[in-house]
């Protein structure tokens, strides 16, 4: 598996390559978009949810945009895993042979039980086989979760 961390400011200008708008001047061309990033979306739910619980450990975010992104969340310690990543990466692959799509995962952990630790917010995403991971939201040990070494 491939990662790139980046600062928070480069981890942007990266990610928000996958928001430049797709021209699809007919309904049917709209129509078919919507199909695809419903396929897509449904993949990757299908793909997590044989691991892991919809709505405890992740969701995935049913938006519609005229651009090559999904969207979704993790919630837990359990899911964040060389298995989340390796699972996302292989779903995308088979949906998205070429590479365009991105797959945003915003982390959304709430503090330990019987602690006075605050809400810990991370993200990453997934584009052509590469897991980008912001690394001013992503500690270390975090990443190492993932099988990130950098």
């Amino acid at each position: 598996m491939k990662f790139v961390v980046l600062p928070n400011d480069d981890f942007t200008v990266e990610y928000h390559k996958a928001f430049e708008k797709i021209d699809l001047p007919t309904d049917d061309d709209e129509e078919r978009f919507q199909d695809e990033i419903s396929r897509i979306q449904e993949g990757i739910e299908s793909a997590l949810g044989s691991r892991w619980q919809v709505g405890e450990d992740f969701g995935v975010g049913s938006d519609f945009d005229d651009c090559y992104h999904v969207c979704g969340g993790i919630y837990n310690d359990t899911i964040l895993s060389e298995e989340y990543v390796r699972t996302v990466i292989e779903t995308l692959q088979k949906y998205d042979p070429n590479g365009v799509w991105t797959y945003h995962t915003s982390c959304e952990f709430p503090p330990a039980e019987g602690t006075d630790e605050n809400w810990w917010f991370g993200e990453m995403f997934f584009r052509a086989g590469i897991c980008y991971i912001n690394g001013e939201r992503f500690p270390k040990p975090r990443r190492e979760q993932l099988g990130c070494r950098e």
